[in-house]
């Protein structure tokens, strides 16, 4: 890839990576500028400083600015940018809760009721078969009843005067502190997740005064049209939520973008629920508009599922179409411990084939400590074992595709129409953009409010900004706009290329309209001839992408599938004999016919080139079975993650799982001298055993009944003894109010409980040393494959050879294990080919050292081999699921997107019992070896 870099003259530097730098504990400057180093030497390009669940420095005092000072100055003199992250958690808009202290600044949301007349209503209407007649009484009719309430957790972002308040306390305080050195030493910001309340019918006092001002119209002779579909209802929706999302543009997105301009600061971030039609509805009555507004536009990406490029091509259209070369993604949050390297690969290059090329990896903690370890996990820091080692390597990778992506342009000829008005009344469209991607045809999005201040009909081709298009799909929609409709009314008078998809619409805005000159005018085959190059596949899931840099033409494609190898047929120019395939990873270079192999989620850049196809080499691939010897290991663990506990150290409850014994504390409201046993069992004590907690004000230990001098990483050898065990911590336990109210208070949403901060936290006792550990009664199969189940365990001495790292030994190993095999090989062109889910694998054959294994689970070994036997040494790098879980959430899955919830079970009643919660422990088998 720098090879071809330097062939398209790009500078990849402003594309590293910008994670999210989570400031979640007692803040002390020299650890943040170490924190600042190690990202430095990682690959990374500038970071976010965020404030998050766990944070005990105050949010925006002297000390928390002082903190910010220190760390924007070494930025600069180690070249990193310095962002700002705007908010005390999420979403961006209520100051950390500072806004919620006056009640002029709430949201406000609906609800409603059917049934007798209500006089404590907001509105209320008699309900006919045809429609909704306002009454201020009580008819004796079916009624419907509409509930206004004011939100406990969020602030009124629509409202102008709430957004100037936030914009006062955040950004005018940086502005403030920093005086003249503002703009000079920080970035900008990032806007995260701001939102009209979701949890509910969004409602806002300036929705009544924009229906009053701007329509001449009563909201409250129509607000129960939200709720049933009566006379009018089209129309009254359409003016709803078509209102909603200008008040929201105007009242936020605006007014902070027009600040940061106007303060010569960036600002980045994204809003929510970007993946759906019908969520975007939820949140912001459609979210491409919102994208003008930022300057380097952002989406996010959640969990390991990546399955639509709806959310990325609607950004990435914008992008283009306003002339933003940034496009960035907060991504992987929620993905779990046990999420690889080479799919967070698979993430990110469908991310960017589809535009993206920016990363802002989420999440980098300050601290770790405690339950700040299960923040959307996994976490891109010195605590996940291959990031250690290899997080260079993969930063260093999509900093250069990112650079390639943003310094060329992606050829595009076909528009599609964003149909979030239609979504309005219904939602359909993603049948149509996975039919588009699997037959290579690059896209974009035209949005319509977009499309109304920057949208034009030149001949016979639609324009939008930067963009022009020759072929325009109209999807299954129900309405577009009336500019829109004139528009392209002209483009079809002018000859445009026209290709409906389903039904036409029958609605302009919400009146009926004749759309009888609306006819698809060409055929799929006219679209699919839009395309450069004429592309066929068959099996897997191919994406293209057609790009020129510097008059310099060339192809990324992308097999979107984690399983299925793609046989990908793509016609040469006339003037090419062969396609250059680059790799992205090592620089090396090959060189193809029209026919081209893409293994599961493998991407390759090629170009058109003059040399002739390369022999292509037939491997023997070899997939390691049977057992391994093990070598080596680092120290392996046990997770007591059940106790007991006691107010006087002499009665002590039923033993109860960690989290379980947390919430019966906090329903009980607890406080005081508190007493935790952790019971383990052992029929081999080796030479050394360290534990390791972070449990608070420990006011003593007992081991076995003896006191200990406690001390992290401390060898407790001697204490411990064959047979049970028991270690005792008294401590002193307390919670601040605003716990028990985020927790048990009315209508507490997400905003509130992202700012929590424990006094006390329990958590599970970490044992590491040279041992093995034992499931008593072994382990049972969960339902999906790879999951193991089990609960009591012991431990002993190790065994040579092992075909399973959990039912062998390690099942909560976290870390480095090396392990050996005899292979045979048949040829001497070898390819080994690694199952399992390993982070990443040092592979050496006859003791040659071939290096690792990281984004690919297939290695050319050829170099090294022999026909017939051969010794295959692996350094293997196992994550952390097993050591940090979810242990206990609903065992027999393991979910894609993983969050606080399965870890800590706040979902839970005034009796203790838990949703999803189950007392036997589950694992993932990281090495397949059958």
């Amino acid at each position: 890839m720098k090879l071809f870099k330097h062939e398209l003259k790009i500078d990849a530097n402003k594309y590293k990576s910008i994670p999210f730098w989570s400031w979640n504990d007692k803040l002390e400057k020299q650890e943040l500028l170490r924190q600042i180093d190690w990202m430095k030497e990682n690959g990374i390009g500038g970071f976010f400083m965020h404030a998050r669940s766990g944070l005990c420095t105050e949010y925006l005092s002297d000390e928390w600015m002082d903190c910010i000072n220190a760390c924007t100055e070494y930025a600069k003199e180690i070249g990193m940018d310095a962002w700002v992250y705007d908010e005390n958690g999420w979403p961006s808009g209520f100051v950390g809760g500072k806004l919620l202290e006056e009640s002029e600044n709430h949201d406000r949301y609906l609800t409603h009721s059917i049934g007798a007349y209500d006089p404590e209503a907001l509105v209320s209407y008699i309900v006919t078969d045809d429609e909704l007649i306002r009454t201020n009484e009580n008819n004796g009719e079916m009624h419907l009843n509409v509930y206004e309430h004011i939100s406990t957790s969020t602030a009124d972002i629509l409202n102008p005067e709430v957004v100037q308040k936030f914009l006062n306390l955040t950004h005018e305080r940086y502005k403030e502190f920093f005086g003249e050195r503002f703009s000079e030493y920080l970035k900008g910001f990032f806007t995260d997740e701001p939102q009209y309340y979701r949890w509910s019918t969004p409602y806002t006092v300036m929705i009544k005064k924009y229906f009053k001002e701007v329509l001449d119209e009563d909201i409250l002779d129509g607000i129960g049209l939200l709720f049933l579909k009566k006379k009018g209802y089209r129309k009254f929706r359409y003016e709803y939520w078509s209102g909603m999302q200008k008040l929201m543009l105007n009242g936020f997105a605006k007014m902070v973008f027009d600040w940061c301009d106007a303060n010569n600061v960036s600002l980045t971030g994204h809003y929510i629920e970007e993946n759906t039609l019908g969520h975007q509805l939820l949140c912001c009555a459609g979210i491409m508009p919102f994208y003008e507004y930022e300057h380097i536009p952002g989406i996010d990406w959640l969990s390991r599922k990546c399955e639509t490029p709806l959310s990325a091509r609607q950004v990435s259209s914008v992008a283009a179409q306003l002339g933003k070369k940034r496009v960035l993604c907060e991504m992987y949050a929620g993905c779990g411990w046990d999420v690889t390297p080479r799919e967070l690969k698979f993430i990110t290059e469908y991310l960017y084939i589809n535009g993206v090329n920016l990363t802002c990896q989420h999440l980098l903690p300050y601290s770790e400590r405690g339950n700040r370890i299960h923040d959307y996990p996994a976490h891109y820091s010195p605590i996940n074992p291959w990031v250690k080692d290899h997080f260079k390597e993969f930063n260093d990778y999509f900093t250069n595709l990112g650079a390639i992506i943003s310094e060329s342009t992606e050829q595009v000829r076909v528009a599609v129409l964003h149909p979030i008005r239609s979504a309005y009344f219904d939602e359909k469209l993603l049948s149509l953009i996975f039919k588009l991607e699997k037959n290579g045809v690059c896209y974009h999005f035209i949005d319509e409010t977009l499309f109304a201040k920057y949208g034009d009909v030149k001949e016979d081709r639609l324009l939008c900004g930067k963009c022009e298009y020759d072929v325009l799909i109209i999807p299954d929609c129900i309405t577009m706009d009336e500019f829109t409709e004139k528009s392209i009314k002209k483009y079809v008078e002018n000859g445009g290329k026209v290709f409906l998809v389903g039904e036409k619409p029958s609605f302009r805005t919400w009146e009926e309209y004749d759309y009888s000159y609306l006819k698809s005018n060409i055929s799929w085959i006219d679209v699919l001839n839009t395309r450069p190059y004429e592309v066929e596949s068959n099996g897997g899931s191919l994406c293209v992408s057609y790009r020129k840099a510097n008059e310099k033409e060339f192809l990324i494609i992308f097999n979107h599938s984690p399983s299925e190898p793609c046989s990908a047929t793509i016609k040469l120019p006339e003037n090419a004999a062969s396609w250059r395939a680059v790799s992205l990873i090592d620089d090396s270079e090959k060189h193809y016919t029209e026919n081209i192999y893409l293994e599961p989620g493998e991407l390759l850049l090629i170009v058109p080139d003059n040399t002739k196809p390369d022999f292509i080499t037939e491997f023997d691939v070899i997939k390691p079975v049977g057992e391994y010897k093990v070598l080596w290991s680092e120290p392996n663990s046990l997770v007591v993650d059940e106790l007991c506990y006691s107010q006087n150290g002499i009665d002590y409850t039923e033993k109860s799982s960690v989290p379980m014994a947390f919430k019966r504390l906090l329903i009980d409201r607890f406080e005081g001298d508190l007493y935790l046993k952790y019971c383990f069992e052992a029929d081999y004590v080796p030479d050394s055993i360290t534990f390791n907690i972070n449990l608070k004000d420990i006011c003593s230990v007992e081991i076995n009944g003896e006191s200990f001098n406690f001390a992290a990483g401390a060898n407790i050898s001697a204490f411990v003894k064959k047979g049970k065990n028991e270690i005792v911590f008294k401590l002193n336990y307390k919670q601040n109010e605003n716990v028990y109210h985020v927790l048990f208070g009315e209508n507490i949403t997400e905003s509130l409980k992202n700012c929590i901060l424990y006094d006390t936290e329990l958590e599970p006792l970490i044992l590491k040393g040279d041992f093995a550990v034992y499931a008593k009664d072994g382990f049972i199969p969960g339902d999906k494959p790879g999951v193991l189940l089990a609960r009591e365990f012991v431990i002993s001495q190790k065994k040579e050879n092992m075909n399973s790292l959990v039912k062998n030994g390690y099942p909560f190993f976290a870390g480095k294990i090396s392990i050996s095999q005899e292979i045979f090989c048949n040829s001497e062109n070898a390819m080994i080919q690694l199952p399992g889910r390993w982070h990443a694998a040092n592979v050496t054959v006859n003791g040659v050292n071939l290096g690792s294994m990281l984004m690919s689970n297939r290695m050319d070994i050829s170099s090294a081999v022999r026909m017939g036997k051969n010794d295959l040494e692996l350094e293997l790098i196992i994550g952390n699921r097993n050591l940090y879980g979810p242990h206990h959430y609903a065992p027999d899955s393991e979910p894609d997107m993983q969050g606080p919830e399965m870890f800590e079970f706040s979902g839970f009643d005034k009796e203790g019992s838990i949703e999803n919660f189950c007392e036997t422990m589950s694992f993932i088998e990281p090495l397949e070896a059958k």
